[in-house]
């Protein structure tokens, strides 16, 4: 019998995972986390539930898969050798990693995953990303099913072999809907997967403004000192994980002739998931130049109230990834701190920026460019100040949390029955509803 429930699919310690589910538990509904394997705890952040595909699929669906384990690892040798120049031009544009991807832990993990996701018995489904959460949605036998291609790393797999493209083409075209957050991403998957334009659907998670806003006076004062930020001290922050393909290699250039060329100017660094070793050459570095004590470096995956206050003091940020992405959260939050952001070039930017994004488009190859631009933009006030008043008014008008966590909720359940959740939670008296309710 089917639930009330929600289910997203996908890796439990993903901010963009456990975004919507901590926003649509707090308006009442029923949504909770799925994943294959899992060794954490039943709750993730605070306090939202995990299910791990792996406790949940029967005994005879975990042989059926264990059983077809050697076949796929053949399917995948064999599929991976066809072309050997082909994966390493995928790898080089991935840039992440230096060994090519299985397609047999993906198909394994998504068998698991559709056979938990009949036990849980959800309304819908909403699955992140293509490889093993997106063939897995696709497998579900849920009619509403709804898949997030968030970043690039869906055509850099797809790109690896036959096998792969096939997979992602399975995922893309087996869901109702395929949610992305730029035109340029819509783009690339009707050109590369001939998937229909109406099958997909623009969305964003907004910006919570209430935590991701400028500190001032006193509060501005505790936080810098809390991160060893000297009161005058003007903060350039990477707003990204740090790791190459991420930009971090650039960033870091600029950021470092920075800080070398004056001695007001404290950097700061988020970490990431295996960011480790590039973190601490970057701090090595740093102490070869003799600011290593105007560096905060901000190691392992970084809460997101830590992110939002070291935003809320920075002067500058620095987006500079060059693969093709969507418009990150990252850089949106930091537009909402109301400091200057500085991101490499890219159509999804130039996009946002015809719409009102005031941010500062740059050559993401050149560290040299972007040192200049962030020392320009430190001395420059009055471009902070406009810039934060127009990103103000870019970010009410189309990137409203309440407004797109209620939208998003309607493309995944379906309109009608997004209203009815909604409803019945706020008969429940979720606070978040009342306090929606009580705003609209």
């Amino acid at each position: 019998m089917t639930s009330d429930r929600v289910v997203v699919i996908g890796d439990p310690h993903s901010v963009f995972v456990q975004a919507p589910v901590r926003y649509w538990r707090g308006m009442g509904v029923d949504a909770v986390i799925l994943t294959a394997r899992w060794n954490g705890p039943s709750t993730v952040g605070d306090g939202l539930p995990v299910f791990a595909a792996e406790i949940l699929a029967s005994v005879d669906t975990r042989r059926a898969a264990d059983s077809l384990v050697p076949f796929l690892s053949v399917v995948n040798a064999n599929s991976l050798a066809q072309d050997p120049d082909r994966v390493s031009r995928a790898l080089h544009t991935w840039g992440h990693t230096a060994s090519p991807p299985t397609v047999t832990a993906p198909v394994y993990d998504a068998l698991l995953i559709a056979a938990a996701v009949d036990v849980l018995a959800p309304v819908c489904v909403f699955g992140h990303e293509a490889f093993a959460y997106g063939l897995a949605t696709s497998l579900c036998r849920v009619p509403r099913r709804t898949l997030f291609a968030w970043g690039a790393d869906v055509l850099h797999y797809a790109a690896m072999s036959d096998v792969a493209h096939a997979l992602v083409h399975q995922a893309l075209h087996s869901v109702r809907f395929v949610l992305t957050n730029s035109a340029s991403m819509e783009d690339a998957l009707h050109e590369r997967f001939d998937l229909p334009r109406d099958h997909i659907a623009l969305i964003s998670y907004g910006v919570d403004r209430e935590r991701f806003q400028p500190a001032v006076g006193e509060s501005r004062a505790r936080m810098r000192a809390a991160y060893g930020i000297a009161p005058l001290a003007h903060v350039v922050m990477n707003i990204r994980r740090f790791r190459p393909h991420w930009g971090s290699t650039v960033a870091w250039r600029a950021m470092l002739a920075a800080a070398c060329r004056r001695p007001d100017v404290h950097l700061v660094l988020l970490g990431g998931s295996g960011s480790e070793a590039d973190v601490a050459v970057a701090l090595e570095e740093a102490q070869a130049h003799g600011v290593s004590g105007r560096v905060t470096a901000m190691g392992g995956d970084v809460p997101l109230d830590t992110v939002a206050e070291l935003m809320a003091v920075a002067d500058v940020s620095l987006s500079m990834v060059d693969s093709l992405e969507p418009v990150s959260w990252s850089v949106l939050q930091a537009a909402a701190c109301g400091h200057t952001v500085l991101v490499g070039e890219q159509p999804s930017y130039r996009a946002e920026c015809a719409r009102g994004l005031a941010i500062h488009l740059t050559d993401p190859h050149d560290a040299e460019g972007a040192t200049d631009a962030v020392l320009a933009c430190l001395d420059d006030a009055d471009l902070r100040a406009r810039t934060s008043a127009a990103n103000g008014d870019y970010l009410a008008a189309y990137h409203d949390q309440h407004d797109q966590m209620t939208r998003l909720l309607r493309i995944v359940a379906g309109r009608e029955t997004a209203e009815r959740l909604l409803h019945a939670g706020s008969q429940r008296g979720a606070p978040a509803a009342r306090e929606a309710a009580a705003a609209r």
